[in-house]
Protein backbone atom coordinates (compact mmCIF):
# COMPACT_ATOMS: atom_id res chain seq x y z
CA UNK A 1 0.00 0.00 0.00
CA UNK A 2 1.19 3.96 -0.77
CA UNK A 3 1.13 6.56 -2.89
CA UNK A 4 3.60 6.89 -5.66
CA UNK A 5 4.04 10.55 -7.53
CA UNK A 6 6.15 11.29 -10.34
CA UNK A 7 7.95 13.99 -11.25
CA UNK A 8 6.01 16.37 -13.70
CA UNK A 9 6.01 15.31 -17.07
CA UNK A 10 5.11 17.39 -20.49
CA UNK A 11 2.51 15.35 -22.56
CA UNK A 12 0.65 15.66 -25.87
CA UNK A 13 -2.95 15.42 -26.35
CA UNK A 14 -3.79 11.77 -27.46
CA UNK A 15 -0.73 10.47 -25.66
CA UNK A 16 -1.38 6.67 -24.13
CA UNK A 17 0.37 4.85 -21.11
CA UNK A 18 0.50 2.25 -18.66
CA UNK A 19 2.30 1.89 -15.01
CA UNK A 20 4.07 -1.33 -14.41
CA UNK A 21 6.16 -2.56 -11.88
CA UNK A 22 9.42 -2.82 -12.56
CA UNK A 23 10.99 -3.69 -16.09
CA UNK A 24 8.18 -6.51 -16.74
CA UNK A 25 4.72 -6.43 -17.55
CA UNK A 26 3.82 -8.64 -15.08
CA UNK A 27 1.99 -6.16 -12.83
CA UNK A 28 0.43 -3.22 -14.41
CA UNK A 29 -2.59 -0.81 -13.52
CA UNK A 30 -3.96 0.93 -17.00
CA UNK A 31 -7.39 2.95 -18.02
CA UNK A 32 -10.30 2.65 -15.47
CA UNK A 33 -7.75 1.49 -12.53
CA UNK A 34 -7.75 -2.02 -13.98
CA UNK A 35 -4.97 -4.06 -12.71
CA UNK A 36 -3.26 -6.88 -15.18
CA UNK A 37 -4.86 -10.20 -13.77
CA UNK A 38 -4.01 -13.80 -16.03
CA UNK A 39 -7.50 -12.77 -17.77
CA UNK A 40 -7.53 -9.17 -18.49
CA UNK A 41 -4.81 -6.49 -19.85
CA UNK A 42 -6.04 -2.99 -19.00
CA UNK A 43 -6.29 -0.58 -21.16
CA UNK A 44 -3.95 2.44 -21.74
CA UNK A 45 -4.95 5.48 -20.01
CA UNK A 46 -5.43 8.26 -22.16
CA UNK A 47 -4.16 11.91 -22.02
CA UNK A 48 -7.80 13.82 -23.30
CA UNK A 49 -5.92 17.15 -22.73
CA UNK A 50 -2.04 18.36 -23.62
CA UNK A 51 -0.13 19.79 -20.66
CA UNK A 52 2.26 19.12 -17.99
CA UNK A 53 1.28 15.96 -15.47
CA UNK A 54 2.41 14.40 -12.69
CA UNK A 55 1.21 11.33 -12.63
CA UNK A 56 -0.15 9.54 -9.21
CA UNK A 57 -0.69 5.81 -8.58
CA UNK A 58 -2.35 4.77 -4.76
CA UNK A 59 -2.07 1.11 -4.09
CA UNK A 60 -4.57 0.66 -1.14
CA UNK A 61 -6.57 -2.56 -0.14
CA UNK A 62 -5.82 -4.36 -3.20
CA UNK A 63 -6.89 -1.73 -5.71
CA UNK A 64 -5.17 0.64 -7.83
CA UNK A 65 -5.85 4.40 -8.84
CA UNK A 66 -4.45 6.00 -11.24
CA UNK A 67 -4.71 9.98 -11.55
CA UNK A 68 -3.13 12.91 -13.99
CA UNK A 69 -2.56 15.91 -11.77
CA UNK A 70 -1.65 18.94 -13.37
CA UNK A 71 1.64 20.41 -12.48
CA UNK A 72 1.86 23.92 -10.94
Amino acid sequence: AGTWTSVAIEMAAGAEFKIRQGLAWDNQVGADNVMKTPEVEPANVVVETAGTYKVQLVLADGAATVTLIPAE
